[in-house]
């Protein structure tokens, strides 16, 4: 029975007599071996990675048929700003990388600065446009060129000249993720970041605990909300998010240490779900842990109308 329904999956289980293969190819078996080997590999990854449509997701590239491998597509040329782009500056990083995915799930155009351009194409395909992370030092005008919202992952790279540079490129919404007094990180067993050596909480956590670069970003004009987080856990997935005023949460006074920290993914999706709510001035937000409810779409949806019923600073 699984076998079968297995089969039918993989789309290898045969409904009527198999086609029969032409005489010429009987003369090499070999290759007609490694087609049909081809072919059930194929199928398989089709399968694990939920349909040939998401192969470029996961990086397995297109399929081969019998014929041989297909021409590859002409790379489109690319498009002139739109004005609608998000930046996401340290994309590479172990909280970037979550952020930038719920932004994709959130269907926003993207540009990122990272220190491995190759690498980010590799890895996010044709969803995002990746920047060299120098190139905010050498032209930040024309990074952000065409840009909507700046997304600064703890620090401000390139200093007060990129938000200098914001608003005269007319960036609607400056979004900073900080790490809030008494954050703490840690726990969540498994953390594959910490078995291959890199994006562990800790350093994450320690990675948004500029306070000069809040500051900065209180005083540029721009319009911001201001993310102070809670705690970050080892788990990179799973979880959800909850959100207070700022104010009402340092007034906690002891239960601050009794917060939940966030999974990376939970903060990624309240990236997502706060960078199109643009204050009129500007909100600080504490953001912290909580149970899951939801699809990623619908946990964005709540966090959005959660942060836009938040009284602004004063």
């Amino acid at each position: 029975m699984l076998s079968s329904t297995l089969g039918r999956s993989l789309g290898t289980y045969p409904s009527s007599r198999p086609k029969c293969i032409p005489r010429a190819s009987l003369r090499n078996p070999a290759r007609v071996l490694v087609v049909r080997q081809n072919k059930i590999g194929d199928d398989l990854l089709d399968f694990v990675t939920a349909g040939p449509k998401l192969r470029k997701w996961y990086g397995a590239g297109e399929r081969l048929t019998d014929g041989g491998p297909e021409e590859e597509p002409e790379e489109p040329e690319e498009q002139a700003p739109t004005g609608d782009a998000v930046l996401v500056t340290d994309a590479d990083g172990g909280v970037g990388e979550q952020v930038v995915l719920q932004l994709i799930l959130a269907r926003q155009e993207l540009k990122l600065l990272v220190k491995d351009v190759a690498a980010a194409k590799n890895a996010y395909g044709p969803y995002t446009t990746p920047l060299p992370a120098e190139a905010v030092a050498a032209a930040p005008g024309k990074a952000l060129r065409g840009s909507k919202a700046l997304v600064l992952l703890g620090r401000l790279p390139g200093g007060p000249a990129l938000l200098e540079a914001a608003r005269a490129a007319r960036v609607a919404h400056v979004v900073l993720l900080t790490a809030a007094p008494g954050a703490t990180a840690g726990g969540g067993g498994f953390s594959l970041g910490g078995l291959l050596g890199g994006g562990e909480a800790a350093r994450d956590l320690k990675g948004l605990g500029d306070a000069a670069a809040a500051e900065a970003v209180r005083r540029c004009g721009i319009p911001y909300t201001l993310v102070q987080v809670a705690g970050l856990t080892d788990a990179g997935r799973g979880g959800g998010v909850r959100v207070e005023q700022q104010q009402a949460a340092a007034a906690g006074g002891a239960a601050a240490g009794a917060r939940a920290p966030l999974s990376r993914e939970g903060l990624g999706a309240l990236v997502a779900g706060v960078v199109d709510v643009v204050p009129a001035r500007g909100r600080t937000v504490l953001a912290q842990g909580a149970p899951a409810t939801g699809s990623a779409q619908e946990q964005q949806e709540a966090i959005a109308a959660a942060v836009a019923a938040l009284p602004e600073d004063a």
